[in-house]
Formats: C-alpha cells, sequence, structure tokens
C-alpha cells in the first residue's frame, strides 16, 4: 500500500529497540484480501507505524470456542513510520457511521461498506481491509506541524436517542484539544487545553464516547473535564468549543 503525502517537518526519531512495541489492538470480523468470506483477525499497531493482520480460526468443542490456529496474513508499514495510537473498525454508509458496524447492520455490510480507523501520531486515514487501499486520510504533521498523543471517539445525540453524529477527539503534544468530523475526516475545530510542558496530564487522558474524560493532573491529584454537545453543535459557526473542567 503506497502513501502520498508531502512532509514539511522532520519525522520523528525512534531508537530501533522501541521500534516493534505495540502501540494500539484490536479485534475485528471483516472479509480480507479480496475474498468476501468474514473473518476473525487480530491487528496490532506497533511504535514504528508497522501493521500486523493476523488471521484467527476457532474450533468448537462442548458448545466453548477455542483458537485453533492464528495466521499471519498481513504487514502493512505507514510510510511515515509513526506511532499507531489508535485502531478502530467502522462501518461507513454514507452519511451514516457505525462503530460496530456487524452488531448494527450486519446485513447491510458488504467488502467496500467498512473500513479500519488506522491512527497514528502524524496522519488518520481509513482503510479497506478487502484490498488495503486508503478512501481517505487527515495529514496533521506535514500540514499543521502537530503530533496527536491520545486519541478518541466521541458521539453527539441529534434530539433522536438512536441517531449521533460522530467526532474524533485528539489531544496534540502542544496540548491542545482537536475535534475531527469522522464522516469526512476533516478538521473541525482546535483550541488551547493543556500546557505543552504537562507531559503527565497529556499521556494520561481517557475519555468515554459522550465527551466526559478524566486525567491525571499531578502525582496526587486527578481532574474531570467534559467536551459539551452544545459545544460541538456550534463547530460549523466561528465560536470555538471549550472543554468544561469540574
Amino acid at each position: 500500500m503506497k502513501e502520498n503525502s508531502t512532509r514539511y517537518v522532520s519525522g520523528k526519531k525512534i531508537e530501533a529497540s522501541m521500534r516493534g512495541i505495540v502501540r494500539s489492538m484490536a479485534f475485528v470480523e471483516c472479509p480480507m484480501q479480496n475474498t468476501p468470506n468474514i473473518k476473525s483477525m487480530f491487528i496490532a499497531g506497533t511504535n514504528y507505524g508497522r501493521l500486523y493482520i493476523l488471521t484467527l480460526r476457532f474450533q468448537t468443542y462442548e458448545r466453548h470456542m477455542y483458537i485453533k490456529a492464528v495466521d499471519s496474513t498481513k504487514e502493512v508499514q505507514m510510510n511515515h513510520k509513526a506511532p499507531i495510537i489508535n485502531l478502530k473498525l467502522i462501518g461507513l454508509e454514507y452519511p451514516s457511521i457505525f462503530l460496530s458496524p456487524f452488531n448494527e447492520c450486519s446485513n447491510k455490510i458488504t467488502p467496500f461498506d467498512h473500513y479500519l480507523l488506522c491512527c497514528t501520531e502524524e496522519q488518520i486515514k481509513l482503510i479497506n481491509l478487502f484490498n488495503l487501499k486508503t478512501k481517505m486520510k487527515l495529514n496533521l504533521t506535514s500540514t499543521q506541524g502537530i503530533r496527536i498523543k491520545k486519541l478518541f471517539i466521541f458521539n453527539k445525540n441529534e434530539g433522536d436517542p438512536s441517531k449521533y453524529s460522530h467526532y474524533l477527539v485528539g489531544y496534540s503534544c502542544f496540548g491542545s484539544v482537536m475535534v475531527i468530523g469522522l464522516n469526512k475526516l476533516k478538521t473541525l475545530r482546535s483550541f488551547p487545553f493543556l500546557n505543552k510542558e504537562d507531559i503527565l496530564p497529556i499521556n494520561t487522558i481517557s475519555m468515554t464516547q459522550d465527551g466526559c474524560g478524566i486525567l491525571q493532573n499531578t502525582s496526587s491529584e486527578l481532574m474531570l473535564f467534559t467536551i459539551k454537545s452544545s459545544n460541538v453543535r456550534s463547530i460549523p459557526d466561528q465560536t470555538e468549543p471549550q472543554a468544561q473542567h469540574k
């Protein structure tokens, strides 16, 4: 899989001994390598931008499922070689997005309806595992000069309990928060949240899918915060959303 992008900043240097460290993992079920059959797979992303795709084969014994064999199916190396910080399988039936595609719309999924959301520190892209081609991508480091340290999916209710809009919330190395539209991979807003010198809070951030978060502010203090739905709703306007501290 080839990746064409222009770099305007130097790449992050990673020591050889650190390149094989696994940074993200995901279990997925989807068609793979030009076959319509749904396969169970384990995908791991490393500190050097490499994807390892393993196919899992199961057997049934006394009504229990056991892993019979693990086959190495594919390895994909990202050209920019940045750490892969998040992996997620999503279903895309434009403009709708399904975060658990085989649970919510299994009878609608075809080989070209599902994608692996692969997030590195420098780039976010949607990859079709059926043919290993990129559907869309968002370059962050080469165009904006920032690196994402943590990234989460944030859902906003549209009034109907069954309808949600999905966004990516990324925390950069400069302490800023980026709100990214998931349907078109477009940066919608960016605003300051933490000091870039505060490495501990950035590295310890965790969030729920409804926008509530927690981080370790100091060695003995935890901080709760939220990204309000009303702020996300104003994204198309000029008003910038603000993280609300508790």
